[in-house]
């Protein structure tokens, strides 16, 4: 009788090894794999933050050419959490400048985010009442960010 007969196939010791192995890489692919979504999720919603500043920012800046110094307002059913407000002051002890220095705050369900800004304003009233400069209004803007995590352009 012939007792060495060889038999193929894995032991079960190392089809346990490779199990726990291949557990360990399921493992760490799928935390790779939330944090990815985590970080897109934090992504989306800093350029959402993002792009309601710059909505705020262009709607102080038309407000301050228009004469408002000061405003607030919303975003609309669609972003009902975020509101910006802004403050401009004139620049300069002179009256009718026409320069002036912009602070805009968008508050939102994160902490608030504040840019400011400098508009000029071509377009100013004369002691007679009259306009002075061009005949259509135009605005110089220099942006910088400040606070938050808001970075300038």
């Amino acid at each position: 009788m012939n007792t060495g007969i060889a038999r193929s196939g894995f032991t079960l010791m190392e089809i346990m090894v490779a199990l726990a192995i291949l557990g360990g890489a399921l493992i760490v692919i799928l935390n790779t794999h939330y944090a990815a979504l985590r970080a897109s999720d934090q992504t989306r919603d800093l350029v959402v933050e993002r792009n309601l500043l710059e909505r705020a920012l262009g709607q102080a800046e038309v407000d301050v050419l228009a004469g408002n110094l000061t405003g607030d307002g919303d975003f609309g059913k669609r972003f009902e959490s975020y509101r910006y407000r802004y403050d401009a002051q004139p620049m300069g002890e002179e009256e009718g400048i026409g320069l002036y220095s912009v602070v805009v705050v968008l508050e939102g369900p994160a902490e608030p985010q504040e840019m400011s800004f400098l508009v000029f304003n071509t377009r100013r009233e004369t002691g007679s009442g009259g306009v002075t400069g061009s005949r259509t209004s135009s605005s110089s803007s220099s942006r910088s960010a400040t606070g938050g995590s808001s970075s300038g352009r």
